[in-house]
Protein backbone atom coordinates (compact mmCIF):
# COMPACT_ATOMS: atom_id res chain seq x y z
CA UNK A 1 0.00 0.00 0.00
CA UNK A 2 1.46 3.34 -1.06
CA UNK A 3 0.49 6.71 0.38
CA UNK A 4 0.96 10.11 -1.23
CA UNK A 5 0.59 13.05 1.13
CA UNK A 6 -0.80 16.31 -0.23
CA UNK A 7 -0.93 19.38 2.01
CA UNK A 8 -3.67 21.92 1.39
CA UNK A 9 -3.83 25.15 3.38
CA UNK A 10 -7.16 26.70 4.24
CA UNK A 11 -7.59 30.34 5.27
CA UNK A 12 -9.14 30.75 8.68
CA UNK A 13 -8.58 34.40 9.60
CA UNK A 14 -6.76 37.49 8.37
CA UNK A 15 -6.03 40.92 9.73
CA UNK A 16 -6.00 43.80 7.24
CA UNK A 17 -4.08 47.07 7.37
CA UNK A 18 -7.12 49.32 7.35
CA UNK A 19 -6.59 53.05 7.20
CA UNK A 20 -8.95 55.24 9.16
CA UNK A 21 -11.42 56.89 6.86
CA UNK A 22 -12.80 60.37 7.20
CA UNK A 23 -16.24 60.21 8.75
CA UNK A 24 -18.89 62.87 8.29
CA UNK A 25 -22.61 63.10 7.94
CA UNK A 26 -22.56 63.47 4.16
CA UNK A 27 -24.99 61.27 2.20
CA UNK A 28 -23.67 57.91 0.95
CA UNK A 29 -23.75 56.51 -2.55
CA UNK A 30 -22.28 53.23 -3.76
CA UNK A 31 -20.09 52.38 -6.71
CA UNK A 32 -19.17 49.00 -8.19
CA UNK A 33 -15.59 47.85 -8.63
CA UNK A 34 -14.19 44.62 -10.06
CA UNK A 35 -10.78 43.04 -10.52
CA UNK A 36 -9.00 41.50 -13.47
CA UNK A 37 -6.32 39.00 -12.50
CA UNK A 38 -3.17 38.65 -14.56
CA UNK A 39 -1.06 35.54 -13.93
CA UNK A 40 2.65 36.40 -13.75
CA UNK A 41 5.27 33.85 -14.75
CA UNK A 42 8.39 34.55 -12.68
CA UNK A 43 10.45 32.56 -15.18
CA UNK A 44 13.88 31.54 -13.97
CA UNK A 45 13.63 33.75 -10.93
CA UNK A 46 12.01 30.97 -8.91
CA UNK A 47 13.06 27.33 -8.92
CA UNK A 48 10.58 24.56 -9.78
CA UNK A 49 7.73 27.03 -10.16
CA UNK A 50 4.55 25.10 -10.82
CA UNK A 51 0.85 25.77 -10.84
CA UNK A 52 -1.48 23.41 -9.00
CA UNK A 53 -3.12 20.54 -10.85
CA UNK A 54 -5.91 18.16 -9.88
CA UNK A 55 -5.55 14.41 -9.46
CA UNK A 56 -6.05 14.00 -13.22
CA UNK A 57 -3.18 16.36 -14.04
CA UNK A 58 -5.33 19.31 -15.20
CA UNK A 59 -4.53 22.85 -14.09
CA UNK A 60 -6.87 24.02 -11.35
CA UNK A 61 -9.13 26.83 -12.53
CA UNK A 62 -10.11 29.48 -9.94
CA UNK A 63 -13.79 29.49 -8.96
CA UNK A 64 -13.94 32.47 -6.60
CA UNK A 65 -11.77 35.13 -5.00
CA UNK A 66 -11.23 36.07 -1.37
CA UNK A 67 -10.73 39.83 -1.35
CA UNK A 68 -10.28 41.91 1.79
CA UNK A 69 -10.89 45.62 1.23
CA UNK A 70 -10.21 47.89 4.21
CA UNK A 71 -10.76 44.97 6.57
CA UNK A 72 -14.02 43.70 5.02
CA UNK A 73 -14.16 40.20 3.47
CA UNK A 74 -15.69 39.68 0.02
CA UNK A 75 -16.05 36.43 -1.90
CA UNK A 76 -16.89 37.28 -5.54
CA UNK A 77 -17.16 34.51 -8.11
CA UNK A 78 -14.49 34.41 -10.83
CA UNK A 79 -15.06 33.89 -14.55
CA UNK A 80 -12.81 33.86 -17.59
CA UNK A 81 -13.46 35.70 -20.87
CA UNK A 82 -10.93 35.61 -23.72
CA UNK A 83 -8.35 34.19 -21.33
CA UNK A 84 -8.75 36.97 -18.75
CA UNK A 85 -9.98 36.30 -15.22
CA UNK A 86 -12.66 38.67 -13.92
CA UNK A 87 -14.30 38.91 -10.52
CA UNK A 88 -17.92 39.78 -9.92
CA UNK A 89 -18.60 43.39 -9.01
CA UNK A 90 -18.20 44.60 -5.42
CA UNK A 91 -20.12 47.65 -4.17
CA UNK A 92 -18.22 50.18 -2.05
CA UNK A 93 -19.54 53.27 -0.28
CA UNK A 94 -18.74 56.75 -1.67
CA UNK A 95 -18.80 59.64 0.76
CA UNK A 96 -20.51 62.86 -0.37
CA UNK A 97 -19.84 62.04 -4.03
CA UNK A 98 -16.13 62.57 -3.54
CA UNK A 99 -13.34 60.09 -4.33
CA UNK A 100 -12.98 57.70 -1.38
CA UNK A 101 -9.90 55.65 -0.74
CA UNK A 102 -9.72 52.01 0.35
CA UNK A 103 -6.95 49.50 0.78
CA UNK A 104 -6.85 46.10 -0.87
CA UNK A 105 -5.43 43.96 1.94
CA UNK A 106 -5.76 40.50 0.38
CA UNK A 107 -6.37 39.01 -3.04
CA UNK A 108 -6.33 35.21 -3.46
CA UNK A 109 -8.11 32.93 -5.93
CA UNK A 110 -9.63 29.62 -4.78
CA UNK A 111 -10.65 26.36 -6.39
CA UNK A 112 -13.86 25.19 -4.67
CA UNK A 113 -13.10 21.46 -4.85
CA UNK A 114 -16.27 20.84 -6.81
CA UNK A 115 -18.50 21.87 -3.88
CA UNK A 116 -19.54 25.50 -4.42
CA UNK A 117 -21.50 27.50 -1.88
CA UNK A 118 -21.63 27.36 1.88
CA UNK A 119 -19.34 29.20 4.29
CA UNK A 120 -16.22 30.28 2.47
CA UNK A 121 -13.64 28.98 2.37
CA UNK A 122 -14.72 25.37 2.91
CA UNK A 123 -12.51 22.47 3.99
CA UNK A 124 -12.00 21.15 0.45
CA UNK A 125 -11.20 24.57 -1.08
CA UNK A 126 -7.63 25.48 -1.87
CA UNK A 127 -5.76 28.55 -3.04
CA UNK A 128 -4.46 28.31 -6.60
CA UNK A 129 -3.27 31.89 -7.16
CA UNK A 130 -2.52 34.87 -4.96
CA UNK A 131 -0.91 38.29 -4.72
CA UNK A 132 2.12 38.43 -2.36
CA UNK A 133 2.19 40.91 0.49
CA UNK A 134 4.46 43.92 0.51
CA UNK A 135 6.62 42.41 3.26
CA UNK A 136 7.02 38.96 1.64
CA UNK A 137 9.91 37.40 -0.26
CA UNK A 138 7.86 37.36 -3.47
CA UNK A 139 6.81 41.03 -3.42
CA UNK A 140 9.25 41.94 -6.23
CA UNK A 141 7.49 39.64 -8.73
CA UNK A 142 4.37 41.81 -8.89
CA UNK A 143 3.99 45.52 -9.52
CA UNK A 144 1.49 46.10 -6.72
CA UNK A 145 1.80 43.72 -3.75
CA UNK A 146 -0.92 43.94 -1.12
CA UNK A 147 -1.88 46.08 0.67
CA UNK A 148 -2.29 48.88 -1.87
CA UNK A 149 -4.64 51.83 -2.09
CA UNK A 150 -7.49 52.34 -4.52
CA UNK A 151 -9.68 55.43 -5.01
CA UNK A 152 -13.33 54.96 -5.82
CA UNK A 153 -15.36 57.72 -7.43
CA UNK A 154 -19.13 57.97 -7.65
CA UNK A 155 -20.70 57.09 -11.01
CA UNK A 156 -17.38 55.87 -12.35
CA UNK A 157 -16.98 52.11 -12.48
CA UNK A 158 -13.50 50.97 -11.52
CA UNK A 159 -11.87 47.86 -12.97
CA UNK A 160 -8.65 47.12 -11.13
CA UNK A 161 -5.90 45.03 -12.70
CA UNK A 162 -4.07 42.91 -10.17
CA UNK A 163 -1.15 40.55 -10.65
CA UNK A 164 -1.13 37.07 -9.15
CA UNK A 165 1.35 34.21 -8.88
CA UNK A 166 0.57 30.50 -8.90
CA UNK A 167 0.40 29.37 -5.30
CA UNK A 168 2.04 26.28 -3.84
CA UNK A 169 1.23 25.32 -0.27
CA UNK A 170 4.81 24.79 0.85
CA UNK A 171 5.79 28.40 0.02
CA UNK A 172 2.96 30.23 1.79
CA UNK A 173 5.42 32.17 3.98
CA UNK A 174 7.10 33.55 0.84
CA UNK A 175 3.70 35.05 -0.09
CA UNK A 176 3.51 36.63 3.36
CA UNK A 177 0.57 34.41 4.35
CA UNK A 178 0.80 33.37 7.98
CA UNK A 179 -2.87 32.71 8.68
CA UNK A 180 -3.31 29.10 7.63
CA UNK A 181 -4.20 25.83 9.22
CA UNK A 182 -3.08 22.69 7.45
CA UNK A 183 -5.56 20.34 5.85
CA UNK A 184 -3.92 17.04 5.05
CA UNK A 185 -5.30 15.00 2.19
CA UNK A 186 -3.82 11.54 1.88
CA UNK A 187 -4.14 9.91 -1.50
CA UNK A 188 -4.64 6.34 -0.42
CA UNK A 189 -4.00 3.42 -2.70
CA UNK A 190 -5.20 -0.17 -2.62
CA UNK A 191 -4.46 -2.91 -5.11
CA UNK A 192 -6.65 -5.83 -6.17
CA UNK A 193 -6.05 -9.09 -7.99
CA UNK A 194 -8.52 -11.89 -8.58
CA UNK A 195 -9.34 -15.08 -10.43
CA UNK A 196 -12.45 -16.22 -12.24
CA UNK A 197 -13.23 -19.94 -12.36
CA UNK A 198 -15.22 -21.02 -15.41
CA UNK A 199 -16.52 -24.47 -16.24
CA UNK A 200 -16.36 -24.08 -20.02
CA UNK A 201 -13.52 -21.80 -21.23
CA UNK A 202 -14.93 -21.85 -24.77
CA UNK A 203 -17.94 -19.92 -23.45
CA UNK A 204 -15.60 -16.92 -23.33
CA UNK A 205 -14.52 -16.96 -26.96
CA UNK A 206 -14.96 -13.41 -28.25
CA UNK A 207 -14.58 -11.82 -24.81
CA UNK A 208 -11.77 -9.70 -23.38
CA UNK A 209 -10.42 -12.86 -21.74
CA UNK A 210 -9.38 -14.09 -25.16
CA UNK A 211 -6.87 -11.21 -25.23
CA UNK A 212 -5.00 -12.56 -22.20
CA UNK A 213 -1.51 -13.87 -22.92
CA UNK A 214 -2.28 -17.02 -20.91
CA UNK A 215 -5.28 -17.86 -23.09
CA UNK A 216 -8.71 -19.15 -22.14
CA UNK A 217 -8.51 -21.49 -19.14
CA UNK A 218 -10.63 -22.93 -16.34
CA UNK A 219 -8.94 -20.41 -14.00
CA UNK A 220 -8.15 -16.96 -15.42
CA UNK A 221 -7.16 -13.56 -14.01
CA UNK A 222 -10.41 -11.68 -13.50
CA UNK A 223 -11.12 -8.67 -15.69
CA UNK A 224 -12.86 -6.10 -13.51
CA UNK A 225 -14.10 -2.59 -12.97
CA UNK A 226 -13.66 -1.05 -9.53
CA UNK A 227 -16.17 1.73 -8.89
CA UNK A 228 -14.92 3.95 -6.06
CA UNK A 229 -17.06 6.52 -4.26
CA UNK A 230 -16.39 9.10 -1.55
CA UNK A 231 -19.56 10.08 0.29
CA UNK A 232 -21.55 8.76 -2.66
CA UNK A 233 -19.61 10.71 -5.33
CA UNK A 234 -17.25 8.93 -7.74
CA UNK A 235 -13.59 9.74 -7.10
CA UNK A 236 -11.35 10.83 -10.03
CA UNK A 237 -10.60 8.03 -12.53
CA UNK A 238 -13.44 5.85 -11.25
CA UNK A 239 -14.20 3.25 -12.50
CA UNK A 240 -10.70 1.76 -12.51
CA UNK A 241 -10.28 -1.16 -14.91
CA UNK A 242 -7.71 -3.65 -16.15
CA UNK A 243 -9.59 -4.24 -19.41
CA UNK A 244 -6.91 -2.59 -21.52
CA UNK A 245 -3.84 -3.64 -23.44
CA UNK A 246 -1.72 -1.41 -21.16
CA UNK A 247 -2.98 -3.41 -18.17
CA UNK A 248 -2.31 -6.65 -20.08
CA UNK A 249 -5.99 -7.56 -19.67
CA UNK A 250 -5.46 -8.35 -16.00
CA UNK A 251 -2.47 -10.68 -16.41
CA UNK A 252 0.68 -10.22 -14.34
CA UNK A 253 -0.14 -7.23 -12.15
CA UNK A 254 -2.81 -6.04 -9.70
CA UNK A 255 -5.27 -3.26 -10.42
CA UNK A 256 -4.72 -0.32 -8.07
CA UNK A 257 -7.18 2.39 -7.08
CA UNK A 258 -6.49 5.81 -5.57
CA UNK A 259 -8.83 7.97 -3.54
CA UNK A 260 -8.43 11.16 -1.45
CA UNK A 261 -8.89 10.98 2.33
CA UNK A 262 -9.15 14.38 4.03
CA UNK A 263 -7.61 13.91 7.47
CA UNK A 264 -9.36 17.02 8.81
CA UNK A 265 -12.82 15.58 8.09
CA UNK A 266 -14.03 12.71 10.26
CA UNK A 267 -16.63 10.27 9.00
CA UNK A 268 -15.88 10.26 5.28
CA UNK A 269 -17.55 7.17 3.79
CA UNK A 270 -15.74 5.25 1.05
CA UNK A 271 -17.38 2.60 -1.10
CA UNK A 272 -15.65 0.23 -3.52
CA UNK A 273 -17.79 -1.88 -5.85
CA UNK A 274 -16.32 -4.97 -7.52
CA UNK A 275 -17.77 -5.51 -11.00
CA UNK A 276 -16.48 -8.63 -12.76
CA UNK A 277 -16.59 -9.23 -16.50
CA UNK A 278 -18.68 -12.37 -17.13
CA UNK A 279 -20.78 -14.08 -19.77
CA UNK A 280 -24.47 -13.23 -19.74
CA UNK A 281 -26.45 -15.17 -22.27
CA UNK A 282 -24.87 -14.47 -25.64
CA UNK A 283 -22.93 -11.38 -24.59
CA UNK A 284 -20.39 -10.25 -21.98
CA UNK A 285 -21.02 -7.64 -19.32
CA UNK A 286 -19.72 -6.38 -15.97
CA UNK A 287 -21.81 -7.57 -13.03
CA UNK A 288 -21.65 -6.34 -9.44
CA UNK A 289 -20.45 -9.10 -7.12
CA UNK A 290 -19.31 -7.37 -3.95
CA UNK A 291 -19.30 -4.00 -2.20
CA UNK A 292 -16.90 -2.82 0.48
CA UNK A 293 -17.80 0.16 2.67
CA UNK A 294 -15.44 1.73 5.19
CA UNK A 295 -14.88 4.98 7.07
CA UNK A 296 -11.90 7.36 6.85
CA UNK A 297 -8.59 5.47 6.95
CA UNK A 298 -10.01 1.99 7.71
CA UNK A 299 -9.36 0.65 4.19
CA UNK A 300 -10.07 -2.90 2.96
CA UNK A 301 -8.34 -5.90 4.57
CA UNK A 302 -5.56 -6.98 2.22
CA UNK A 303 -3.94 -9.95 3.93
CA UNK A 304 -0.20 -10.12 4.41
CA UNK A 305 0.87 -9.12 0.91
CA UNK A 306 -0.87 -5.73 0.69
CA UNK A 307 -3.14 -6.87 -2.15
CA UNK A 308 -6.88 -7.51 -1.85
CA UNK A 309 -7.23 -10.94 -3.44
CA UNK A 310 -10.52 -12.49 -4.54
CA UNK A 311 -11.74 -15.58 -6.37
CA UNK A 312 -15.02 -15.87 -8.27
CA UNK A 313 -15.79 -19.59 -8.05
CA UNK A 314 -14.49 -22.39 -5.89
CA UNK A 315 -11.41 -23.60 -7.76
CA UNK A 316 -8.87 -22.48 -5.13
CA UNK A 317 -7.56 -24.51 -2.21
CA UNK A 318 -5.83 -21.75 -0.26
CA UNK A 319 -7.79 -19.04 1.53
CA UNK A 320 -8.20 -15.70 -0.18
CA UNK A 321 -9.23 -12.27 1.12
CA UNK A 322 -12.63 -12.50 -0.58
CA UNK A 323 -14.18 -15.80 -1.65
CA UNK A 324 -17.10 -15.41 -4.06
CA UNK A 325 -19.48 -18.22 -4.93
CA UNK A 326 -19.50 -19.55 -8.50
CA UNK A 327 -21.26 -17.36 -11.03
CA UNK A 328 -24.62 -18.58 -12.34
CA UNK A 329 -25.33 -17.32 -15.85
CA UNK A 330 -29.09 -16.87 -15.72
CA UNK A 331 -31.70 -14.82 -17.59
CA UNK A 332 -33.87 -12.21 -15.92
CA UNK A 333 -37.14 -14.01 -16.62
CA UNK A 334 -38.42 -17.31 -17.98
CA UNK A 335 -41.70 -18.50 -19.41
CA UNK A 336 -42.22 -21.87 -17.75
CA UNK A 337 -44.76 -24.66 -17.73
CA UNK A 338 -45.11 -26.68 -14.52
CA UNK A 339 -47.00 -29.92 -13.88
CA UNK A 340 -47.86 -31.71 -10.64
CA UNK A 341 -47.40 -34.38 -9.53
CA UNK A 342 -43.99 -34.55 -11.08
CA UNK A 343 -41.83 -37.58 -11.63
CA UNK A 344 -39.37 -37.94 -10.03
CA UNK A 345 -39.53 -34.43 -8.50
CA UNK A 346 -42.38 -32.51 -6.97
CA UNK A 347 -42.88 -30.63 -10.25
CA UNK A 348 -42.21 -31.34 -13.88
CA UNK A 349 -40.69 -28.12 -15.27
CA UNK A 350 -40.31 -27.02 -18.87
CA UNK A 351 -38.73 -23.66 -19.74
CA UNK A 352 -40.34 -22.41 -22.93
CA UNK A 353 -38.31 -19.21 -23.42
CA UNK A 354 -36.14 -16.73 -21.53
CA UNK A 355 -35.69 -12.95 -21.38
CA UNK A 356 -33.31 -11.71 -22.65
CA UNK A 357 -33.00 -14.41 -25.28
CA UNK A 358 -29.70 -16.26 -25.21
CA UNK A 359 -27.83 -19.34 -24.05
CA UNK A 360 -27.59 -19.57 -20.27
CA UNK A 361 -26.89 -22.18 -17.62
CA UNK A 362 -30.65 -22.70 -17.49
CA UNK A 363 -31.69 -25.14 -20.27
CA UNK A 364 -34.54 -24.07 -22.56
CA UNK A 365 -36.82 -26.61 -24.25
CA UNK A 366 -35.73 -29.45 -21.95
CA UNK A 367 -37.75 -31.45 -19.39
CA UNK A 368 -36.42 -30.58 -15.91
CA UNK A 369 -37.06 -31.97 -12.46
CA UNK A 370 -38.18 -29.28 -10.01
CA UNK A 371 -38.88 -29.01 -6.30
CA UNK A 372 -41.21 -27.13 -4.01
CA UNK A 373 -39.47 -24.30 -2.18
CA UNK A 374 -42.21 -23.54 0.34
CA UNK A 375 -44.75 -25.99 1.71
CA UNK A 376 -47.21 -23.34 2.83
CA UNK A 377 -47.80 -21.37 -0.40
CA UNK A 378 -49.48 -22.78 -3.44
CA UNK A 379 -49.52 -22.41 -7.19
CA UNK A 380 -51.58 -24.34 -9.70
CA UNK A 381 -50.00 -26.27 -12.57
CA UNK A 382 -49.89 -24.20 -15.75
CA UNK A 383 -47.76 -21.80 -17.78
CA UNK A 384 -46.34 -18.69 -16.13
CA UNK A 385 -43.80 -15.91 -16.55
CA UNK A 386 -41.43 -16.05 -13.61
CA UNK A 387 -38.39 -14.12 -12.39
CA UNK A 388 -35.21 -16.16 -12.21
CA UNK A 389 -32.67 -15.89 -9.37
CA UNK A 390 -29.42 -17.64 -8.47
CA UNK A 391 -29.21 -19.58 -5.22
CA UNK A 392 -25.57 -18.64 -4.61
CA UNK A 393 -26.14 -14.87 -4.27
CA UNK A 394 -29.03 -13.13 -2.53
CA UNK A 395 -28.27 -9.52 -3.49
CA UNK A 396 -31.15 -9.37 -5.99
CA UNK A 397 -33.63 -11.60 -4.19
CA UNK A 398 -37.02 -9.95 -3.65
CA UNK A 399 -38.20 -9.30 -0.12
CA UNK A 400 -40.17 -12.09 1.51
CA UNK A 401 -38.16 -15.15 0.54
CA UNK A 402 -39.10 -17.94 3.03
CA UNK A 403 -35.45 -18.93 3.43
CA UNK A 404 -32.04 -17.33 3.76
CA UNK A 405 -28.91 -17.78 1.69
CA UNK A 406 -27.59 -19.90 4.57
CA UNK A 407 -30.58 -22.25 4.35
CA UNK A 408 -30.46 -22.67 0.58
CA UNK A 409 -26.73 -23.45 0.91
CA UNK A 410 -27.77 -26.53 2.93
CA UNK A 411 -30.24 -27.51 0.22
CA UNK A 412 -27.43 -27.21 -2.33
CA UNK A 413 -25.29 -29.44 -0.09
CA UNK A 414 -27.93 -32.18 -0.28
CA UNK A 415 -28.03 -32.16 -4.09
CA UNK A 416 -24.25 -32.40 -4.25
CA UNK A 417 -24.08 -35.30 -1.74
CA UNK A 418 -26.95 -37.56 -2.78
CA UNK A 419 -24.40 -40.30 -3.34
CA UNK A 420 -23.94 -40.47 0.42
CA UNK A 421 -27.46 -41.93 0.56
CA UNK A 422 -27.23 -44.24 -2.43
CA UNK A 423 -29.06 -41.81 -4.76
CA UNK A 424 -27.86 -41.01 -8.29
CA UNK A 425 -28.86 -37.46 -9.26
CA UNK A 426 -28.75 -38.45 -12.93
CA UNK A 427 -31.14 -41.40 -12.40
CA UNK A 428 -33.64 -40.32 -9.76
CA UNK A 429 -36.63 -42.50 -8.99
CA UNK A 430 -40.00 -41.31 -7.70
CA UNK A 431 -39.08 -42.67 -4.28
CA UNK A 432 -35.85 -40.66 -4.35
CA UNK A 433 -37.85 -37.56 -5.19
CA UNK A 434 -40.14 -37.99 -2.20
CA UNK A 435 -37.16 -38.34 0.14
CA UNK A 436 -35.41 -35.25 -1.26
CA UNK A 437 -38.59 -33.14 -1.07
CA UNK A 438 -39.18 -34.16 2.56
CA UNK A 439 -35.60 -33.16 3.49
CA UNK A 440 -36.07 -29.78 1.74
CA UNK A 441 -39.29 -29.05 3.65
CA UNK A 442 -37.51 -29.97 6.88
CA UNK A 443 -34.75 -27.44 6.20
CA UNK A 444 -36.98 -24.64 4.90
CA UNK A 445 -40.28 -25.07 6.76
CA UNK A 446 -39.28 -27.18 9.77
CA UNK A 447 -41.67 -30.00 8.85
CA UNK A 448 -40.76 -33.25 10.56
CA UNK A 449 -39.59 -36.23 8.54
CA UNK A 450 -38.13 -39.65 9.18
CA UNK A 451 -35.66 -42.16 7.79
CA UNK A 452 -33.29 -41.10 5.01
CA UNK A 453 -34.93 -37.69 4.64
CA UNK A 454 -34.31 -36.91 8.32
CA UNK A 455 -30.70 -38.09 8.02
CA UNK A 456 -30.18 -35.88 4.92
CA UNK A 457 -31.55 -32.81 6.72
CA UNK A 458 -29.48 -33.46 9.84
CA UNK A 459 -26.29 -33.89 7.81
CA UNK A 460 -27.05 -30.72 5.87
CA UNK A 461 -27.42 -28.81 9.13
CA UNK A 462 -24.01 -30.13 10.21
CA UNK A 463 -21.98 -30.07 7.01
CA UNK A 464 -23.85 -27.68 4.75
CA UNK A 465 -23.21 -24.44 6.63
CA UNK A 466 -21.81 -21.97 4.11
CA UNK A 467 -21.60 -24.67 1.46
CA UNK A 468 -20.51 -23.63 -2.04
CA UNK A 469 -20.52 -26.15 -4.91
CA UNK A 470 -17.23 -27.06 -6.53
CA UNK A 471 -16.82 -26.67 -10.31
CA UNK A 472 -19.06 -29.21 -11.99
CA UNK A 473 -21.39 -29.33 -8.98
CA UNK A 474 -25.08 -28.50 -8.75
CA UNK A 475 -26.84 -25.34 -7.60
CA UNK A 476 -30.50 -24.44 -7.30
CA UNK A 477 -32.19 -21.93 -9.58
CA UNK A 478 -35.11 -20.06 -8.03
CA UNK A 479 -38.30 -19.19 -9.93
CA UNK A 480 -40.61 -16.55 -8.41
CA UNK A 481 -43.89 -15.76 -10.14
CA UNK A 482 -44.71 -12.04 -10.21
CA UNK A 483 -41.63 -11.37 -8.05
CA UNK A 484 -43.72 -11.78 -4.87
CA UNK A 485 -42.57 -14.95 -3.09
CA UNK A 486 -45.04 -14.69 -0.20
CA UNK A 487 -47.96 -14.70 -2.64
CA UNK A 488 -46.77 -17.38 -5.03
CA UNK A 489 -44.96 -20.66 -4.82
CA UNK A 490 -41.20 -20.88 -5.04
CA UNK A 491 -40.00 -23.48 -7.49
CA UNK A 492 -36.43 -24.48 -8.04
CA UNK A 493 -34.44 -26.81 -10.20
CA UNK A 494 -30.73 -27.58 -10.08
CA UNK A 495 -28.15 -26.80 -12.77
CA UNK A 496 -24.39 -27.00 -13.13
CA UNK A 497 -23.05 -23.59 -11.99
Amino acid sequence: MRKLLILIFISVHIFGCKKDEVKNDAPLTQQEISFTAELIDPGSGLKDWECKVDIQGNLLEPDYAHVIISGVDYYPQVFRIDGILYTQNIKLDILNGSPTYYTVDLFVLYDDGGTPGGTLPEADDQIVMGTPTGVSAYRDYVQWPVAFEIYVTAFEKLQIPIEVLCFQDDVYTEFGFDWFVITEIVIREQCFFGDICVKHPDDYIGSFYENQSTGLQLDMPAIVELHVFKNGTPVPYSPFTNATADANWGVGAPLCIQYPDNLNIAGEVFTVELWIYVKWGDTFIYKLFHTWTFIDDAMIPDGTDGIVEFVLGDCNLMDTDLQLAPYQDLPTMANMTIGHPGSPGYWDLFVNSVIPAGTYDLPVGVDLTAWCGDKYHYINPGTYDAYVYPSLYDGDWPAGMPFSLETIAKVNWIFNHLGNYGIDIMALSSADGIIIQAAIWKLINGIGCTGTAALMAADAETYGVGYVPLPGGWAAVLFVKNDTPMAYQLIFTVVDP
